[in-house]
């Protein structure tokens, strides 16, 4: 039987360390959430043929809903958050309340097995009020 070497040990470890490291958190990371369609949940139609959109999470910062391959951005700042997902790879949920145009709201990012939903809830908004569920087909950390 052969001696390991300190060094191989060491690694050995050290390795869960460096997994967690590896893993994408919510609350740490800047990621990109790209959406293929959604449902707006007021009035239970389903988007067939949407164009999609992006959201930008900035940690526990703010989160960015692209439009329109850009030319509308709506900039949420994030008051506070409930929940804790260390790895988006895995299931979990993130609840955000933000704000915007001085109105309160509520974003959540939940992942169930391979199904990730993004809901957007305002009971007061420039147009009445909004509750659309995004599905996201993808996201990359930026």
């Amino acid at each position: 039987m052969k001696i390991l070497r300190p060094k191989v040990i060491l690694l050995l470890c050290l390795l869960p360390f460096f997994q967690e490291c590896k893993s994408q958190n919510v609350l740490n990371d800047t990621i990109e959430w790209n959406a293929s369609g959604f449902n707006d949940l007021r009035s239970k139609s389903i988007s067939q043929t949407y164009p999609g959109c992006q959201f930008i999470s900035y940690r526990d910062d703010r989160i960015q809903w692209i439009q329109k391959r850009g030319q509308v951005v709506y900039d949420f700042i994030i008051k506070k958050t409930k929940g804790n997902w260390p790895d988006i790879t895995k299931d979990g949920e993130i609840q955000y309340l933000v704000e915007l145009d001085r109105q309160i709201g509520k974003i959540s990012i939940k992942r169930n097995k391979n199904d990730i939903k993004l809901t957007i809830h305002f009971s007061e908004w420039s147009h009445g009020s909004l509750e659309n569920r995004y599905q996201i087909s993808n996201f990359k950390i930026l």
